[in-house]
């Protein structure tokens, strides 16, 4: 009857997904601090790639069911960052990041492995390994669209968050968690339609299913809004037990040199020139090598570990040296954070006319 009930109901069924995901972070957090909110942005991450390809209509609008979870984890990196800083909510980023380029890794290597052909168990197999390519078939579009829009758009809301933070003197904690999250997902809902959608549905419609999505990323939002006030009220302080031993060893984690470079505490030729240029070449060496190696190999796989192991470098590289040329002469600055924008923006256009040629 519940089910009968739920079925001609969706725009409360939604309602009720919506306010179970927040209230399980929010259980989550409670009970096991920030680990918690590591495992809400993993768990959300994972569940909204496998039902992001799955469209249904709420309030009168067809959209992908994943962006329910989704805006999630945009809850958990605010609220990270918000109690933590802004090195958490980054790290959370990241591990999402690479469950999902996992995930996908070790299911499309699953689905290399044949059915089951003995008699008694033969068409259970059969039937079991078509759902799973239906389900589980990515296409490289999705692949790349899915994690690139992912990875730029979260790190994009864990540093606008603490820009308005820094600008407000910590104050206005709705202004930072709605700005943040409603820019970023602008930027994730443009990225999306038009890498993954508009290749399959054309750029009408896929801009359509954004313009969908976005007004419930802003429902979403504004419903958050009231959840995170909530959790800040909370003192962790026996739950985040180990953070006690961090403290005592900050110094010690200071002295990381990807984490200086990331801090924008490494002279800017360093990152430069050694970690993009000379590091650069090397890693597009290796990668070129492994796509000689494995050209046998299907091409989603190939660009399964293309992304895994070259992706997150790259982000590293580009926002390590934007960071540390803040602090260095006026016209080197300049003409790094430039070369900076105009590479990204190669990337994009390498990308997209990939994806229509």
């Amino acid at each position: 009857m519940l089910q009968n009930f739920l079925s001609t109901h969706q725009d409360l069924l939604w309602v009720l997904v919506v306010v179970a995901d927040l209230s399980t972070a929010l259980i989550l957090y409670r009970v096991f601090g920030k680990m918690g909110l590591y495992t809400v942005v993993i768990l959300d991450v994972m569940l909204s790639n496998l039902q992001g390809p799955k469209l249904t209509v709420i309030l009168g609008m067809e959209t992908s069911l994943g962006v329910i979870l989704y805006s999630g984890i945009y809850f958990a990196t605010d609220l990270l960052s918000e109690k933590y800083g802004r090195r958490e909510g980054q790290r959370a980023v990241l591990l999402g990041f690479v469950a999902s380029v996992a995930m996908i890794l070790f299911i499309y290597l699953s689905l290399l492995f044949l059915p089951s052909q003995v008699p008694n168990h033969a068409e259970f197999s059969n039937n079991i390994h078509e759902a799973m390519k239906t389900l589980f078939g990515f296409t490289p579009l999705f692949v790349f669209g899915s994690l690139f829009a992912y990875l730029v758009s979260q790190s994009f809301d864990v540093w606008i968050f603490h820009y308005i933070k820094k600008e407000t003197g910590g104050k206005h904690l709705w202004l930072r968690n709605n700005v943040s999250t409603l820019s970023s997902q602008i930027l994730d809902t443009i990225l999306y339609a038009v890498v993954v959608w508009a290749p399959v549905v054309g750029l009408r419609d896929a801009l359509y299913l954004a313009s969908a999505k976005y007004i419930f990323k802003v429902i979403i939002a504004l419903i958050d809004t009231i959840f995170i006030y909530w959790a800040c009220t909370w003192n962790l302080s026996k739950t985040d037990w180990q953070e006690s031993f961090n403290v005592h060893n900050n110094e010690n984690q200071d002295n990381d040199l990807f984490m200086d470079a990331w801090l924008g505490k490494t002279p800017l030729w360093k990152v430069f020139w050694i970690y993009n240029i000379f590091f650069g070449v090397v890693l597009f060496g290796a990668l070129t090598a492994i796509i000689v190696l494995m050209s046998s190999i299907a091409s989603t796989l190939i660009l399964i570990l293309i992304i895994a192991l070259g992706g997150p470098y790259i982000a590293w590289v580009l926002i390590s040296i934007w960071r540390c040329a803040n602090k260095s002469h006026i016209v080197y600055k300049t003409l790094t954070k430039l070369w900076v924008i105009f590479f990204i923006l190669g990337l994009v256009i390498m990308a997209i006319s990939s994806i229509y040629s």
